[in-house]
């Protein structure tokens, strides 16, 4: 379980096939003290398990189903990850729960800077819409925001300057892909109203 509050970013330092999974590899500095192997650290949101570590880099796996759901598949030496380590019960929480469980990908349609804010427009699923509401939260790139804005099949966010200078949201350009989890309150109130 994470909250969607980004504390580092890290750069692709490689990337590898082996017989069933790509294996990454994450060069980030000053982060992995406290890490083990086996330990979950949300990559761009999506849970991933440490499966190697060095003092400075970390590895991790993705099988097709992975590749296939989030924008992993976009990603190549050098790209820069939001990084965060999964929250621990007596640490006080920010944003809001994120599972690292990615619903879909979604294409960056606008970006629009003004003197208070930047906007970010990303498409919207039919599938998807019924989680997305407005000034309700939702999990981009890993990075828990509120909504500001919702249509037919669009939504947008606004970005505070903290939260663009510290996360990969600075990098963004139009139709880049980003991963997107919907809030997971959401998810399961609609499962509720609409089960028979």
């Amino acid at each position: 379980m994470f909250t969607g509050i980004v504390q580092k970013q890290g750069g692709i330092r490689a990337i590898k096939r082996t017989s069933k999974a790509l294996r990454f590899e994450v060069e980030i500095e000053k982060f992995l003290k406290d890490v083990k192997k086996g330990d979950s650290i949300a990559v761009n949101g999506v849970c991933t398990t440490v499966v190697d570590l060095e003092k400075d880099c970390f590895a991790f796996e993705a099988i097709e189903e992975t590749l296939n759901k989030t924008n992993f598949k976009k990603l190549k030496k050098g790209s820069i990850v939001n990084l965060e380590k999964s929250i621990k019960w007596n640490e006080k929480i920010d944003g809001h729960f994120v599972q690292g469980h990615i619903d879909e990908t979604g294409k960056i349609l606008e970006i629009k800077n003004d003197k208070k804010r930047t906007r970010i427009t990303i498409s919207l699923s039919k599938a998807m819409k019924p989680f997305v509401a407005y000034k309700g939260s939702v999990s981009i790139n890993g990075i828990s925001l509120t909504i500001s804005d919702v249509e037919e099949k669009k939504f947008s966010v606004d970005i505070i300057p903290h939260t663009l200078k510290n996360t990969n949201l600075s990098q963004l350009k139009k139709n880049d892909i980003v991963n997107i989890e919907a809030d997971m309150i959401a998810r399961y109130l609609h499962k509720i109203i609409t089960t028979k």
